[in-house]
């Protein structure tokens, strides 16, 4: 397994969205045997090992507050936008880097109470109008990158994610470990 550096330098706001990728009728889930078993005893749901969405994943929350299962989301959806492309490399799905939000999609509004609103600058489906953030936009894209650092370990382990950090700490012009 290799990974692109080139791609994994893209800046995207994965999770600030209309969690578009969770409602495209293309897309699919994962899950582990591990996973399926974890899943049906602890919420009592029976998920085969991968299943089409069909323009709507069946665990996202009615209140479009993302996935029913929170924390315990299958590692799948935990790595998305990073995925396997056919020649075995880790890299930003395609789609994702072409419809997440962009810190560039948003300029600053105003900042109210120590909360930085952003505005979209051009309407788009899978972007959200407006941003309230607990940090500049620049910073928030920092946390974004941390947060799959563990399902990166997970999946590939602490050798495979350490050989990333040492490479991409040499060109990444973002806070990327």
């Amino acid at each position: 397994m290799t990974f692109s550096k080139a791609w994994l330098e893209k800046k995207i706001m994965c999770g600030l969205c209309n969690f578009g990728c969770c409602n495209h009728p293309s897309f699919h889930v994962e899950i582990t045997e591990d996973e399926q078993e974890f899943y049906r005893k602890e919420y009592g749901l029976d998920l085969e090992l991968e299943w089409k969405q069909n323009g709507c994943c069946d665990l996202l929350k009615d209140d479009n507050t993302g996935c029913s299962l929170g924390d315990d989301r299958p590692l799948f959806c935990k790595l998305y936008p990073l995925v396997e492309n056919k020649s075995n490399r880790l890299v930003i799905n395609n789609w994702g880097y072409l419809h997440c939000p962009k810190p560039d999609n948003y300029e600053l509004d105003k900042v109210v109470d120590g909360k930085y609103h952003y505005k979209l600058k051009k309407r788009h489906k899978n972007k959200r109008e407006e941003l309230i953030l607990d940090d500049k936009i620049e910073n928030v894209v920092k946390q974004i990158w941390l947060q799959a650092k563990d399902s990166i370990i997970q999946k590939y382990g602490q050798e495979y994610y350490e050989k990333i950090k040492t490479e991409m700490k040499q060109t990444i012009k973002h806070e990327f470990f």
